[in-house]
């Protein structure tokens, strides 16, 4: 029996600095669309943000940041 499962790449971990590189946008833009939360985002500690790429792909794809709030 199969289930449903995610791949597991698309909940790797980014930060801003990944972000950046993947949309060939400055690191101070990607800092902005993951704070503003146009790309779903967490807060680890005081000054670390970071996202998945399922997250960003969803951004990408027109889907910015969805209904539910959570960022898998």
């Amino acid at each position: 029996m199969e289930t449903n499962k995610v791949p597991e790449r698309e909940f790797e971990i980014l930060k801003a600095e990944d972000v950046a590189s993947i949309l060939r946008i400055g690191r101070v833009k990607a800092y902005e669309l993951l704070k503003t939360g146009e790309i779903q985002s967490i807060k680890v500690g005081r000054r670390n943000i970071r996202t998945t790429k399922k997250a960003l792909i969803n951004y990408i794809n027109g889907g910015g940041n969805s209904q539910e709030g959570d960022i898998i």
